[in-house]
């Protein structure tokens, strides 16, 4: 299963395997092609999609072969009960996934986290903004943070409306400090068609917030 999505949604067209090992009890593979190195393995935990009843799993390809500013390059993907498989990397996979908002089928603060986690490159952690006050605390005071607000809902008659911000960490090029950015995102799901795909934006509110002195 782990090297059957690395070759439907990852590899290129003449990307071959070199070597290849799976470890148990968690299932977890380490792969190595003719291009690069990953590591593939099963993280329940991951999202909170991972709880919904219709989600199998979540499963993230680590790559290894590049030594990068910041984590390493991964695709994370959702397997469905039914057997259906989600790159949730892709626009277009993570845009249809937003319909089940409108059924119901899928929490909009889970949601919400597929598009901060798969959909905002970079970043060392990345989370939503669920507890404002909670997420203030969780860094310096001196820390000049923006004013962020818990998600929100709206429905209207013809689309579900989602507001939520998300902040990710990472680290100046020059002297490695902690810094911050932070984002709002505005989105909408149609409700007809049927299975009609989201649309969001992703407004910056603050970039590179210092975490630590020089403040």
């Amino acid at each position: 299963m782990l090297l059957d999505l690395l070759r439907r949604f990852v590899f290129f067209d003449d990307e071959t395997v070199v070597w290849s090992k799976y470890y148990a009890p968690h299932p977890a593979l380490a792969v190595e092609t003719s291009d690069r190195l990953f590591n593939v393995r099963v993280v329940p935990d991951l999202l909170r999609v991972g709880a919904a009843p219709w989600v199998e799993a979540l499963v993230v390809a680590i790559r290894e072969d590049q030594e990068v500013e910041g984590p390493a390059p991964q695709d994370v993907f959702l397997l469905r009960t039914d057997g259906e498989a989600l790159h949730l990397r892709d626009p277009g996979t993570v845009a249809a996934l937003g319909a089940l908002v409108v059924t119901g089928d899928l929490d909009p603060v889970a949601y919400a986290e597929v598009l901060a986690s798969c959909q905002w490159p970079g970043g060392w952690f990345k989370q939503v903004v669920t507890d404002p006050a909670a997420w203030r605390g969780e860094y310096p005071p001196e820390a000049d943070l923006p004013q962020v607000e818990a998600p929100q809902v709206r429905d209207t008659d013809d689309a579900t409306q989602l507001t939520f911000f998300a902040s990710r960490q990472t680290t100046e090029v020059v002297g490695g400090r902690p810094v911050l950015d932070v984002s709002r995102w505005t989105v909408r799901i149609p409700k007809a068609p049927h299975g009609a795909p989201a649309a969001w934006d992703c407004a910056a509110v603050a970039d590179a917030v210092p975490l630590a002195p020089p403040w």
